[in-house]
Formats: structure tokens, sequence, C-alpha cells
């Protein structure tokens, strides 16, 4: 009889399914509980899943909250619930699902202790839509100020992420530019890359931590910061950004088109001293859509129509973005050139002749931009100063 209680009392701390760890890994599990066999010696957590997602656990709630705090990484691949179908069939994906899940993160402690300061948040935020922002405008200010730096909006990881990107890339560095700063924040896209989110917000910090480590000659970090901002812009679609001018969220659009332009400048830049090596991102088409001038956008004023696109002559009315935009095509074109040449596509004379033109022509027109922007920056400056105000 004893025999028998002893069997149905371990019958009874079986789990009816596999551990997550197992099934992931494909392993035999013997489903004990609290912990199976190889859990136990592998010293990792044991999470019991049914078949509906929902926990069911061997380990009381205390020993589970303390499991939770010390291996957050291990549990985040566990519960990764990103759906494997929008990289699978896209397809499926936009008739079933239709949208990616927003997964409302944990933030790490490191990642909040960089930006608790309000009064410190304000402070270098504002450094950076001053003395940053202007040679790479593509987060709109507006948005981040009534949507991000909003304390109504609520604290979210993706916004807590850009937050401390723009924190790091205007903080001098000290001697070493690896600090403590830049080494969280890299923790802090990894683990938000095994949670399973995929978001914009992230990316735009991405670009920001890639802009920081080529200006500190991080390397090979930075070159592979930059493919990362690649792939990752192509797995949210914005790629697709700069071959369709309209579409739900105005704002969002151009926004997005700028990011993805910026990411195009960094590849081209990334290759100015060793064109031999691939370019990350294809080359632009003619019809390419070009941002739009940079004051307006800000201002909230609609994108031209017809839009401007690469082919477009330039003119000092674009804007010092699009005319970077178009000068970093340019460069791709001169990389492409003067790399090594697969057999039948060699640059012929002509051609050649084409593209020093064209760049003397878009060298001529940022000059008399760059003139007519300081021009017009000290009248305001000096009108501002006559009605007793200082500009932002």
């Amino acid at each position: 009889m004893v025999i028998i209680d002893d069997k149905l009392t371990q019958s009874s701390r079986l789990s009816r399914y596999s551990c997550s760890t197992c099934r992931h890994q494909k392993k035999k599990c013997d489903r004990r509980q609290p912990q199976c066999s190889l859990c136990q010696r592998y010293d990792r957590v044991c999470v019991y899943k049914n078949t509906r997602n929902s926990l069911v656990l061997g380990t009381s709630p205390e020993s589970l909250s303390g499991a939770l705090s010390t291996t957050p990484t291990k549990v985040q691949r566990d519960q990764n619930g990103f759906p494997a179908v929008y990289f699978t069939d896209s397809a499926l994906f936009w008739r079933s699902v239709g949208s990616l899940p927003d997964a409302n993160l944990p933030i790490s402690p490191d990642l909040l202790s960089l930006v608790e300061d309000v009064a410190t948040v304000r402070k270098f935020t504002e450094a950076f839509f001053r003395y940053n922002y202007p040679w790479a405008p593509f987060i709109c200010r507006r948005n981040f100020m009534e949507r991000i730096l909003n304390p109504l909006s609520g604290r979210r990881c993706e916004n807590v992420l850009l937050i401390a990107a723009i924190k790091l890339i205007t903080t001098e560095p000290d001697a070493n530019a690896s600090s403590t700063m830049y080494c969280s924040l890299k923790r802090s896209f990894l683990e938000v890359e095994l949670s399973g989110s995929l978001t914009f917000r992230t990316l735009q910090a991405l670009v920001l931590v890639a802009i920081y480590e080529l200006g500190q000659a991080i390397y090979p970090s930075a070159y592979l910061t930059v493919g990362y901002c690649a792939r990752y812009g192509i797995a949210l679609g914005i790629d697709r950004t700069i071959d369709s001018l309209y579409s739900s969220k105005l704002d969002g659009s151009e926004e997005e088109r700028r990011t993805w332009w910026t990411i195009i400048l960094l590849d081209r830049y990334l290759n100015v001293g060793c064109p031999e090596r691939a370019l990350l991102i294809e080359e632009p088409r003619n019809t390419s859509v070009l941002p739009m001038d940079d004051k307006l956008w800000q201002m909230g004023y609609p994108p031209p129509n017809p839009p401007l696109v690469m082919s477009s002559p330039p003119t000092e009315a674009m804007g010092r973005f699009c005319l970077t935009v178009q000068a970093a095509y340019l460069l791709g074109k001169v990389l492409r050139y003067t790399g090594p040449q697969e057999s039948g596509h060699r640059i012929l004379e002509h051609e050649a002749r084409i593209l020093d033109n064209t760049i003397a022509a878009l060298t001529k027109v940022t000059l008399q931009e760059s003139v007519k922007r300081a021009h017009d920056s000290f009248l305001t400056k000096r009108w501002l100063g006559l009605i007793g105000t200082t500009p932002f």
C-alpha cells in the first residue's frame, strides 16, 4: 500500500507537458516538478506551460519570483511571444495577425538609472536638438516632446532606450569611449532583442549608437551596428518608405523615411576608405522619395505634391538634409565605380564625366544653401534680440 501511494505521489508531481526549455531544444524531459533533471543539472529556470501558453509551475510563487529577478534573460527566451510567421510567411501574417505585438517590456535598473533625473533629461535633450539634430534630423522634435518626454504617456522601454541614446551622444566621453553608459546601453539592446520586441523607436536609438561609435572610432562595433540598423529597418519595412510618399500616418511616414535615409548615409560613409567592401543597402532608384524641407517638416506641413525624388535637380529650397541625402547617393555611385568592377560593367568615360559634373553642381548648390541659411539665422537672431526673446 505504501508503494502504491508513493507511485501516486510521484505521478502527481509530474507535469502533463515538457518544460519550455526542453521543448525548445527538442530534449527529452522527465517532467519532474518543481524542476526537471536537465534544468537541475544545468542550473536554469524550469518553466512549464500548458497548451494555451499559460504558466504551469511546480515552484512556489516566492521561488519563481526570485528566479525571475536573478535570471531575466533566460525567462525572456521562454516567454518570447514574437510571431515567427512575420518572417516565415509575411502574406499569412498580414492576413491573420495584422500587426506586431505591443510588448511593453520591463525596464532594467541600469537603463532606468541613465534617465531618472528629469532636469538632466531636459538639459541633454535640449542640447541634442540644438547641436546634434541639425545634421542628422531623423527624429521629429514635436513628436518626441509630446509622446516620449510627456510624463502622461508613461515609461516604455523603447522610449527610455531612445532617451538614453540621446544622452550618450550628447555627453562628452571620457578617455575610455566604451564607458559604463555605452556598455549598459548595448546590453539593453540585447535584452530587448531576446524579448522579441521590434519597434521603430528602438531602431532610432540604434542609429544614434551607431553615430556615437563612428564618432569615437569604436570598431568593429560601428560597422556591425550599422549593419544591424539596416537589417532592423528592413524587418520593420521602413526601407519601402522611400518608394511611396503617403501612408496612414503622415508624420510617421516622413520620420521613418528620414531614419532610413540616415542609415543609407552611414552605410556610404563607412565605406569611404574601403570601396572594395560591398555596400549593405542597394542603390536607391531615381524615383526614390527624398526627405522634405527640415523646417517645414518640424512645423507640421505636409510633404510637397508631387514629391521631391532623387532625379530632381538640387536647389537651395530642398533643405540641408535633402541635399545631404543626394550627396550620399552620389557617394554610393563613386564607391561603386572606384571599387572592383564586374566584367562587362566597367565605368565609361562619359559616365564618369556626368557623375563629376553632378557632384560639382550639388556642391555649388550646397554652398549657396549654407550661405542663405547662415544669413537667415543671423536675421532671425537679430529680430529676436530686438523684441527681447531668445531663440531655442
